[in-house]
């Protein structure tokens, strides 16, 4: 709900209960691509973090403001 209501353009919504399940074929897809996550309060963006440093991700980074700090600067994306 919280991507539909608005979202950083071009973001790909990888649900945190469905991130571990998914991050092997994004993992392929990213390794050197920067990987910034945010969501609303922060919490599950945190979570999707570690598990991407976890396994070595040199790249990721957690969106400051998450995507209220994204809105104070720019528009989203419904």
């Amino acid at each position: 709900a919280e991507y539909a209501e608005g979202h950083v353009p071009g973001a790909i919504n990888v649900p945190v209960q469905e991130f571990a399940q998914r991050f092997a074929a994004m993992e392929r897809q990213a390794r050197d691509q920067q990987v910034v996550v945010y969501c609303r309060s922060g919490k599950r963006a945190a979570q999707a973090l570690e598990l991407l440093q976890a396994a070595g991700h040199q790249r990721a980074s957690h969106l400051a403001g998450d995507i209220g700090g994204w809105e104070a600067i720019a528009p989203t994306e419904k």
